[in-house]
């Protein structure tokens, strides 16, 4: 009877645990992939936690109902795919890295895979802005603004850009433009107010 029950269970357990792992990771994914719109609907950290539902029914299924039997071996091909895939990922994880090196290289790789994602264009604006490339900086500032024209962040850092090309009318008008789409940023009018002074001019926002 003992023995008819272990075999009960060496036949039902890792089925139990595949469609265990199925449903964990749609119910963990639905929590983020609902009727409420997101932003950026391609993330990875959207499937962490769904993929351990995902590697665990994977898991179980490769190796099948031998897992419980401590003198069961795997089967070869089980063994190959496991290291085949091992390998798969880490080279991929490799090839990454090189993208990962320099933010200016990450977002360059975000516009290059969703051209028409503004933020992708502003921060990789932003990157160019910090290491004095402007005119790039300003391309891409544009970009984002023509994918989305109500973007404080991209009014005012292109106006930034403008002042420090000295280019005052235009950065002046940005700067505006910034605070009419969001009238408590702080951040812009300090910028207004300093790109104002020093032109020796007051204009008000």
């Amino acid at each position: 009877s003992s023995t008819l029950n272990f075999e009960l269970l060496t036949l039902n357990f890792p089925l139990r645990l595949v469609s265990f792992g199925i449903l964990w990771f749609f119910l963990a994914l639905s929590v983020e992939s609902s009727i409420f719109p997101i932003q950026d609907v391609m993330f990875e950290h959207r499937v962490y936690l769904p993929s351990v539902g995902f590697f665990m029914a994977m898991s179980v299924g490769l190796f099948g109902r031998n897992w419980l039997k401590t003198s069961a071996r795997p089967a070869l091909w089980t063994i190959v795919i496991t290291v085949l895939v091992v390998i798969s990922l880490g080279a991929a994880a490799w090839r990454r890295n090189f993208v990962w090196a320099d933010t200016v290289t990450l977002w360059q790789d975000v516009v290059t895979k969703a051209p028409h994602n503004a933020k992708g264009h502003h921060n990789l604006g932003s990157e160019f802005g910090k290491r004095g490339r402007l005119e790039e900086a300003i391309r891409e500032y544009k970009t984002a603004l023509e994918l989305e024209p109500n973007y404080p962040e991209a009014r005012k850092n292109l106006g930034n850009a403008y002042a420090l090309q000295g280019h005052v009318e235009e950065a002046i008008m940005e700067y505006n433009e910034a605070l009419r789409l969001k009238p408590d940023y702080e951040e812009a009018r300090k910028n207004l107010e300093y790109v104002v002074k020093n032109r020796g001019q007051l204009i008000s926002p």
